[in-house]
């Protein structure tokens, strides 16, 4: 795993974990009924889930584009390479 991926991870776990906290200590703060505010609870995660998701998609398809331009490149210097020692 590059040092790129290592920190785009890391700051997508963050917010994860970020928003969660945020989420979760507004709505505990908010004066509401219990239904309401396990309903709301709900809904947060669920958003927060979906969020996550796409934000993981995103991510992964970031990294499969990197590693296919370094296989590009790669293809390309010993290419480059098997003609120069030929």
């Amino acid at each position: 795993m590059t040092e790129n991926t290592k920190s785009t991870s890391s700051m997508a776990k963050g917010l994860l974990v970020g928003g969660i906290i945020g989420a979760a200590a507004a709505l505990l703060l908010a004066p509401k009924p219990g239904r309401e505010l396990r309903a709301d609870l709900t809904n947060r995660y669920l958003d927060m889930q979906d969020k996550t998701k796409r934000t993981v998609a995103a991510v992964r398809d970031k990294a499969l584009t990197m590693v296919r331009h370094a296989e590009d490149q790669a293809s390309e210097v010993l290419d480059d390479a098997r003609k120069n020692v030929n």
